[in-house]
């Protein structure tokens, strides 16, 4: 994985770029209005998901917790992709800062079948998945940052990429988040000190 870093003008040009591209129509009928789930990551000592049951007009109804069996940091979860789903909302992958792993689930509608824990490097944050068979989680400790990759198995668990950690650019870097660009050629990591964004190829 090769890293590149971009300063404040290429931020800048970046989000012109997003603002400039169409969105979705929420509400107005189509597969953004269809029912379906929602799930919430409590972030606390024994890291909880809360499901939903999404209704087509846009309602939430609790229908279950799922315990991750990892650990969070008990405050406020200040970076992005903490929980994400993968591109087939197949499965869920969940963040655990205070255990440095990352849990696994099946998803079935808006219920949960625990598959996995798997350790992520120090303090995970941030999870992204290019839906091609790889997977990167961002650390973000005091102590270290960098990326760690995974190969997605066929039932969506995961298994480290030996030797794949890369620090970000700045060992005292305050991530925000890591997402795969849309190919899934990239990663970009966004800074939240320093006005900076990291790019991995």
């Amino acid at each position: 994985m090769h890293f590149y870093s971009l300063a404040t003008a290429a931020i800048a040009a970046l989000a012109a770029a997003v603002s400039a591209s169409p969105v979705a129509d929420w509400g107005k009928g189509g597969s953004a209005a269809a029912a379906g789930a929602v799930f919430a990551m409590t972030n606390a000592v024994q890291n909880e998901i809360v499901a939903f049951s999404r209704a087509a007009d846009g309602k939430l109804t609790q229908t279950g917790k799922y315990a991750t069996q990892g650990n969070g940091i008990g405050v406020d979860f200040d970076t992005q992709n903490g929980l994400i789903l993968s591109h087939d909302n197949k499965f869920l992958y969940a963040a655990n800062p205070a255990s440095d792993d990352v849990t696994v689930f099946g998803v079935s509608g808006s219920q949960l079948k625990f598959l996995q824990r798997i350790p992520a490097g120090d303090q995970p944050l941030s999870i992204t998945t290019n839906g091609k068979g790889l997977l990167y989680v961002m650390s973000g400790s005091v102590a270290s940052n960098g990326l760690t990759g995974f190969k997605v198995q066929n039932d969506s668990t995961l298994v480290a990429i030996p030797k794949s950690t890369i620090g970000l650019s700045s060992p005292i870097a305050v991530p925000g988040v890591a997402q795969f660009i849309p190919d899934g050629k990239f990663i970009v990591v966004t800074h939240k000190v320093g006005s900076n964004l990291d790019i991995f190829k």
